[in-house]
């Protein structure tokens, strides 16, 4: 039986454990698409509740593709030889172009957790091939590549630094996550010393 991507996404915001097998799938029905809708609503509220100011509007098409793209991740976690780790062709046609704000707050309400299967791919296998679809998917989402090192796109940096609550997760995420790399980038070490200037010696 397909495991619905929605109980993915569930398990992930609960912290709880999802069985996802190999011969899944990351196309969507209906159903799943939307219950997917109605727990990303609910994702985005309790974000938006919680985030430094003023959170972009939410984009659903973006979070749904982010959704299916996590979905394609947990699943080749389990398989390495008959699955390919290329993100699919169809997501890969259908990803959002991460020119705005809204894009880049909705993608990492689902990608948020990319550096944890980043390292659970590292624990297994340094080499593991699909640490290379997760470094393509962090150098285009900065917010969800915190903790992952890959260079990041200068674009869609802009777009996270230019918006006032995604650039402050920004640097919070860096600090939190101790990400010495990131810290040390001229685009972003002002704002951390200023904001946390006690914290920085510790990165």
């Amino acid at each position: 039986m397909t495991t619905p991507i929605s109980d993915v996404f569930d398990a992930i915001n609960q912290g709880s454990v999802v069985v996802v097998g190999t011969s899944d799938t990351h196309a969507i029905s209906p159903t799943d698409e939307d219950r997917l809708r109605t727990l990303i609503r609910e994702t985005d509220r309790l974000a938006r509740s919680d985030a430094p100011g003023d959170a972009p509007p939410l984009c659903l098409r973006s979070a749904c593709w982010a959704a299916q793209t996590m979905h394609f991740l947990c699943r080749t976690l389990l398989d390495r030889i008959d699955v390919a780790t290329e993100l699919p062709a169809d997501l890969a046609a259908n990803r959002p172009s991460g020119t705005s704000a809204s894009e880049h707050w909705s993608v990492d309400l689902v990608l948020r957790v990319l550096a944890d299967i980043d390292r659970r791919c590292a624990g297994a296998n340094q080499l593991d091939p699909l640490r290379t679809t997760i470094r393509e998917l962090a150098a285009r989402w900065p917010l969800s590549a915190i903790g992952i090192q890959t260079d990041l796109s200068p674009k869609s940096m802009s777009v996270v630094l230019s918006h006032p609550t995604l650039r402050r997760i920004l640097v919070d995420r860096i600090v939190a996550r101790g990400d010495a790399d990131r810290a040390n980038l001229p685009c972003v070490a002002d704002e951390i010393a200023a904001a946390t200037p006690t914290k920085i010696p510790q990165l």
